[in-house]
Order: structure tokens, then sequence, then C-alpha cells
């Protein structure tokens, strides 16, 4: 069976790992598989028919229970857009289980995690690192024989920590079995930038050019972004994500930003984050204008309040309340949010208001004041909130204002 995903990231596509309803349910969150399947194919929607060459769901971890598995398994029947991935812990039944959720997916796929330190190796597989990758090496096999046609990755865990000679032998060894996909994964956030370009050199050195790497970084201190940019600079095109970024603990890199970030002046992405070839990321126009509300209505959903500072979805984005910004927003921002994602620009009455913005609101509301009356207006306006400890007056507040003016 054709790997769309290998075949679009050798061709330098991006690939994205969707981590929403899988490594998000550790951020406290729960999807049924209604719920998956449905946010699956809105995503899958944003790539405009192409998602079976961008874009991966991670169904879930289905030998976690009865109703994981389930969820996966009503997921196959409704998601035939994209691919979806199950995780496994490095064992033959998890992979047994793994195969019985898939069964009658469009687009599927297999991974199971692999420890990378001695540490991790005790922990994970109660054994050395030494016989842990050669019991990953047999768990390849075993999986290959019974299900050759599905592609197989690994989640390599813990890679800060991890010896990159000794993971490159692996790795080539792996790849030379059938693994599709072997990432990179920052289990605990750990990586600096620094520190990930010396373990990627290291690693890479004498790895084969058919090894297929991806990354999955966590946000622990707020690198994931940065990381992610860097990684793909080098020319990994396969990368986890999460919208809103949910995941353990601080998250994953958000799935709206990192998405913005590649679509944005996609022309201009060599000379911003060192991106070659950046016009063959996306197969064709991808949904911009779509990824605000999508972001939006999986936080309605999941009950995750938006901050207004969220880049890309925040509710201060295009929302304007002082006089400079009112008169040239463009001069206050970095994009014109209205034109590149759709949100139209939002005027509040705050106590920072001016008198442009004070008129500006009368005269949507059909008022129309003079100097001295906008003047006892903004006096009104810049007092109250201090006396209610509330920001923003709302249009009831306003126009009694107005009417008492």
């Amino acid at each position: 069976m054709k790997d769309h995903i290998i075949n679009t990231s050798k061709l330098g596509g991006i690939c994205f790992w969707e981590e929403i309803a899988r490594d998000g349910a550790q951020s406290k969150t729960i999807m049924n598989g209604n719920d998956r399947s449905f946010f699956a194919n809105k995503h899958a929607s944003l790539f405009n028919d192409q998602a079976h060459n961008h874009l991966i769901f991670a169904a879930g971890f289905p030998s976690a229970g009865v109703n994981e598995f389930n969820a996966i398994r009503e997921m196959t029947e409704k998601v035939s857009g994209c691919y979806l991935a199950t995780h496994a812990r490095p064992t033959k039944n998890d992979i047994d289980i793994s195969i019985e959720a898939l069964k009658g997916a469009k687009y599927s796929r297999l991974s199971f995690l692999i420890p990378t330190s001695e540490s991790k190796a005790k922990i994970i597989m109660k054994t050395n690192l030494k016989t842990a990758y050669k019991n990953a090496l047999e768990l390849i096999d075993y999986t290959k024989s019974k299900v050759p046609d599905i592609p197989l990755d690994i989640a390599l865990v813990d890679c800060p920590t991890a010896n990159p000679e000794v993971l490159c032998d692996f790795l080539n060894s792996a790849q030379i079995k059938g693994i599709s996909i072997s990432k990179i994964c920052d289990s605990r956030g750990l990586f600096y930038p620094n520190s990930l370009n010396e373990f990627y050199k290291r690693l890479t050195k004498n790895l084969s050019d058919n090894v297929n790497l991806g990354v999955h970084f966590h946000n622990d201190l707020a690198l994931a972004v940065w990381n992610t940019i860097s990684m793909i600079s080098k020319g990994i095109r396969i990368i986890s994500s999460s919208w809103l970024g949910l995941g353990e603990r601080s998250g994953l890199i958000s799935t709206e930003q990192i998405l913005f970030l590649l679509l944005f002046d996609n022309d201009e992405l060599e000379r911003r984050l060192g991106i070659s070839n950046p016009e063959k990321l996306f197969s064709e126009a991808f949904k911009i204008k779509d990824i605000v509300p999508l972001a939006k209505e999986i936080a309605e959903h999941l009950n995750i309040p938006i901050k207004s500072t969220e880049p890309i979805i925040g509710s201060g984005l295009n929302s304007i309340s002082t006089g400079l910004p009112f008169v040239k927003p463009l001069d206050f921002q970095p994009f014109d949010p209205e034109v590149v994602l759709g949100v139209e620009r939002e005027v509040h009455i705050t106590h920072l208001a001016s008198k442009k913005v004070v008129d500006f609101i009368a005269k949507q509301n059909h008022y129309n004041f003079d100097t001295k009356q906008l003047e006892k207006i903004l006096e009104i306006i810049k007092s109250r909130p201090y006396n209610h400890k509330k920001p923003i007056l709302d249009k009831n507040e306003i126009l009694e204002i107005f009417n008492n003016v």
C-alpha cells in the first residue's frame, strides 16, 4: 500500500501528526468517537481533498480501554479523508489491539513508542536499552508479518537524553525492517535550540537517507515553535501538533500557530525562517480562513477558554480599544487579520478609549455628538471601569451613557 505521507514529505511537502484527541487527552479533555470523527473530518477539509497527503490524525490509544477502542472503531467508519494512526506500547498485545481497532480504515497506520535512554528502557520495557532496541526490532518484524501493507511508525521517547550515535544505528536497522516514520520526541520539553541542533547533527551524521524523521516537541519551556521551525528548516517535513496546543503538561506546538506560520506570506519563508522551497509545503491552496473558526469550535466543544493574548486565535486579534490603532490599525499589527484570516475588526469601549473610538461606536448606533458631548461621555467611560472592575463596557451600558448625555 502506498504511503502518501512519506511520498509527500520526500517531495518537500509538509505533513501534520495531529494530537488533539490522543496527546490532547492528557490535558484532561475527552472526545468520543463521534467527536473525534467530526473534528478529524473538519481538519481534513482544510486541505481541499489533499488531506491524505498531509494529515495523520492520532485516533487514540486503543489498549487504554474498551471505550477508547470503540471510539477508534467508530472513526474508521466515519473518517476517510486522512490517515488514522493508533498509538501503542512496545508489546505484541498492544499491536494486536491496534490492528483490530483500525480494521476497515481507508488510510491507516500503526505506531508504538520506544525508549531511547537507559532510564526510560527500565521504566517502559523493564530492561536495558540494548535489549529494548533488540525487542523493538523483533516487534517490527512481528507487526509487518501480520499487516505488511499498513505503515508502521515509531515514537522515540525522551530523545534529549539519548545517545544520538546509538540511536542512529537502531533507526537504520528499523528502517530496513520496514519502519515508515521515526519521530524524535522531546517527551519532557527539555530540548533547547542549540542542544537540539547538536543532537540532530550527531544523529544524522551516519543516518541512512531512507530514514524518514518526524518531530514531536512538548512545550514545557515554550520552545516548541522554535524547535519545530528549526527542524523544518533542516528538511524534516513530518511534525506533531495539537489544536490549541493541548497535550501532556504544557502541551505541544499549536496546530493553528504552525499552520499560520507556514501559510502566511509563504514565499517569504526561506528569507524569514530558513525554510527552503516553501512553495512545495502544501499540495494546493489551503483554507487559511477556516483556521480560526475551527480552533474556536474545538475550544467551545472542549470547554477550553481562549485567552485574549492567544496568538492567531485569541479574542485580542483585530480588537481595538485605543486611538492610534483605531486610526491606523495596520501600523500596530503584523498582518491584516480580516484579509488574511477573515477575522473582522472589533472596536471595544474601555477606559483607554479616545474620542475617535467613542464617536465611531456612537455613529454605529445612530448617535451624533458634538465635541463637548464626546468629552462628557469620555469622562464617564474612563472612570466607570475602575469602579466596576470590568474593563469592557457592554452595549447596554454604552447606550445608557449615550442616552443620558
